[in-house]
């Protein structure tokens, strides 16, 4: 068990001989050692963080808009008006400039980023993927800032977690897709807001209380997601960034005689009222479009059609178990985990099992060590993990989606912090030296290698990212029986593809291979609406009408809000002389 380490005193000791002056200075010299050139260590080590970052993703910059993209950026029609649709961004849902849809949400602050990006430099994917590089690697430098603090000055733990966090490959999606920005926001303001708060805890100044409420409301207005983070502030700041008893506050004026605890209260106070005010606009907002949460789509999140609720709670732990996996050995890396990328299982699978297992074990460990220490880093790990993967776990509610790799962008900080204690523990011994860290062998030899190899793997993910074909023909041959990466190559060879070619018998080979995947997506998924559309587009171009008329009437008859198929069924209608029916599916379009 680890013992409660003592905090070190940051004020000038008490007139009178000191006890252990030679342990007093070298605490004081962990928070902050200078380096030659007179920079503090810390603020050069989260330069060179930054600067690997960069590097990392810096292949990104040839990628263009993939996915989500489209809809948040590149055909969002108040983006594209630049400045003069920001303030209308503000008061809208957050694809109100796309199109309706009824599953809505209000995440105005990364599309706000998007309008300023063209406003200055007009639409330019490679000016996006290097904002979002940007705002990554201020993620980064943001926690290695904040884990510096929290473990009080061991800058070599705080380094190595810092490091993992920022060449993980379990981040491709984030950082590669540029809609993923409300992500990268979401988690630089609320780390922002906790070396904030860590300030207004050790200072007392209200400018640092005030800062850090703001942040926290930008980071809701990024994503509401962020609603995890105030159990976790509780739990940094009423167990972890707290003053003892008998330490000596650096706070100033009125300040000094507000109690360390008391300040605490103050700042839940202060989160509480940015959370209330954050959710009363939000509601306003999506109330006066209409826009109230829709049910989960099966397509979205097959856990809508499993078959009871312990296959439903089986499946959601045999996920959380494939997270652990995904952080300890990131390949392969798919954008979309639908229907049938993920298996029913229930409670008999050896899988299931450990996953709770782990799940379970490591809940009761991080309490037991939090109540029988207090002050633990191994239990701060474990909970922070815990506590920002619950709300994706699909086990206390159903979410939008089965499985995302982007849901460990927030716990993936918690992993990266156990691995970086297990690694000071046992293969450097407890050393909080930084120069000695890079001088020993054992754990270079660890560390390096896998550096290594998730840079490595990471930069090779980014440009499997370039665009939507190269993106979902490598998915889906990681994924084969993944209904949606079928539509998704199907839909992309007939929509996007099959336009630029102009060779007649390269236009059926398309077209041919474009029906093969619907047909797939179809037989994975009989009720998938959209690849019943987009397979009779296919016939459509083929003038195979009959085909087309089939599969379009059979979309329309399973969803309401099949205007595309009305209107091609219309087309179908129109180019075989059957202009009465054909009024009639323009007019139902």
């Amino acid at each position: 068990m680890a013992k409660k380490q003592p905090t070190p005193n940051r004020t000038p000791a008490p007139a009178g001989p000191a006890k252990q002056p030679v342990q007093a200075v070298a605490a004081t010299e962990t928070i902050a050692p200078k380096t030659r050139s007179g920079l503090p260590m810390v603020w050069k080590l989260a330069l060179l963080l930054a600067v690997i970052t960069i590097a990392v993703y810096a292949n990104t910059l040839q990628n263009g808009f993939v996915l989500d993209d489209h809809m948040v950026y590149s055909k969002n029609k108040i983006v594209n008006q630049g400045f003069d649709g920001i303030a209308e961004l503000l008061k809208t849902p957050r694809l109100k400039g796309f199109g309706y849809l009824k599953n809505e949400n209000y995440r105005p602050l990364s599309l706000m980023m998007f309008a300023t990006e063209v406003g200055l430099f007009g639409l330019n994917a490679t000016v996006a993927h290097a904002f979002n590089i940007l705002f990554f690697s201020l993620c980064v430098v943001f926690l290695f800032l904040f884990l510096h603090k929290l473990l009080e000055g061991r800058i070599v733990s705080a380094f190595i977690a810092s490091l993992l966090f920022a060449v993980h490959p379990i981040h491709t999606e984030v950082v590669a897709n540029i809609k993923s920005l409300d992500e990268i926001f979401c988690f630089m303001f609320a780390f922002l807001g906790l070396n904030l708060y860590a300030l207004y805890m050790r200072k007392g100044s209200i400018v640092h209380l005030l800062l850090g409420t703001a942040s926290l409301f930008l980071s809701f207005l990024s994503k509401e997601t962020v609603v995890t983070f105030l159990g976790i502030i509780q739990l940094t700041f009423f167990f972890f960034l707290r003053q003892d008893a008998n330490e000596e506050s650096s706070a100033t004026g009125i300040a000094k005689w507000i109690p360390n605890n008391m300040r605490a209260i103050i700042m839940t106070g202060a989160m509480g009222i940015v959370t209330a005010v954050y959710l009363f606009i939000r509601h306003s907002i999506l109330s006066d479009y209409g826009a109230s949460t829709a049910a989960v789509e099966f397509i979205d999140n097959a856990l809508v059609g499993a078959p009871d609720m312990a296959t439903r709670l089986g499946t959601a732990f045999y996920t959380l178990g494939m997270y652990v996996k995904l952080l300890l050995v990131p390949y392969p890396l798919i954008n979309d985990y639908g229907y049938n990328s993920v298996p029913y299982v229930g409670f008999g699978n050896v899988w299931v099992l450990l996953s709770v297992a782990i799940y379970v074990g490591a809940g009761v460990i991080g309490l037991y060590r939090l109540v029988r220490f207090r002050k633990d880093y191994w239990a701060y790990g474990i909970l922070f993990f815990m506590a920002t993967i619950a709300l994706f776990s699909n086990i206390f509610f159903l979410m939008g989606s089965a499985m995302g790799e982007r849901f460990l962008f927030f716990a993936s900080a918690g992993f990266c912090l156990l691995a970086a204690l297990a690694i000071e523990k046992w293969l450097l011994k407890g050393e909080a030296d930084f120069n000695k860290f890079t001088a020993n062998k054992l754990a270079l030899a660890v560390l390096v290698p896998v550096c290594l190899l998730y840079s490595v793997q990471t930069f090779s993910r980014n440009a499997e990212w370039v665009d939507n074909s190269t993106l979902f023909t490598k998915d889906l041959e990681k994924s084969p029986n993944n209904g949606r990466l079928n539509y998704y190559v199907g839909n992309e060879l007939i929509e996007n593809v099959l336009p630029t070619e102009k060779d007649t018998a390269k236009r059926r080979e398309i077209i041919t291979e474009g029906i093969a995947k619907l047909k797939k997506a179809i037989e994975i998924f009989p009720r998938y609406t959209d690849a019943y559309t987009e397979l009779g587009t296919a016939y459509l171009n083929l003038g195979q009408y009959d085909s087309a008329e089939k599969n379009f009437k059979i979309a329309i008859s399973q969803s309401d809000y099949q205007s595309i198929a009305a209107n091609n069924l219309g087309i179908a209608y129109l180019r075989t002389g059957r202009f009465a029916e054909g009024i009639t599916a323009f007019k139902l379009a």
